[in-house]
């Protein structure tokens, strides 16, 4: 049994632990929460407290926590989206020394610059992440997304006028 907050609410969850791995900084658990049978990642800090209890669970022999990770951009899992985004020349040789997704194109322009196609899910840490980068990177598909990303930046644009 798990207790866990998060805006002052404390939820208590029966889960099945599956796996524990840390990202940017993080630790996290991978579980099954018994009564919907979903697959969950949840923050480790934000446990106020744990309990065990005496009832049994077979590890799902399908599950492959490697796999389960790929399949996200970070940790928002979903229905994959191609997400394309265009570096300049002097990004060129960062994005193209790392894997991003499993699922990744980059094709290389006339001036140095390129384009990084990848799938994955995890849209709103794709748009976080092109944001970082500020004029760095444009982000050109897909469009719902461009338009949230341009709608973002006039917001942070006001807040300085």
């Amino acid at each position: 049994m798990l207790n866990s907050y998060g805006n002052e609410t404390i939820k208590t969850y029966n889960i099945n632990p599956l796996h524990f791995f840390e990202h940017d900084g993080g630790l996290y658990l991978i579980a099954v929460m018994t009564k919907y049978g979903d697959l969950c990642t949840f923050a480790v800090e934000r446990f106020k407290s744990v309990d065990q209890t005496e009832e049994f669970f077979e590890y799902p022999q399908d599950f492959d926590a490697e796999v389960y990770l790929s399949s996200a951009f970070t940790l928002y899992f979903g229905d994959p989206e191609t997400f394309k985004i265009r570096f300049p020349k002097d990004q060129a040789r960062y994005i193209t020394e790392r894997i991003w997704a499993v699922d990744q194109k980059i094709e290389t322009l006339k001036d140095g610059s390129i384009i990084l196609t990848m799938k994955t899910s995890g849209g709103y840490d794709i748009k976080k992440w092109v944001l970082s980068y500020g004029g760095e990177a444009e982000l050109l598909e897909p469009q719902w997304m461009r338009d949230e990303i341009i709608e973002e930046i006039k917001r942070g644009f006001s807040q300085y006028l």
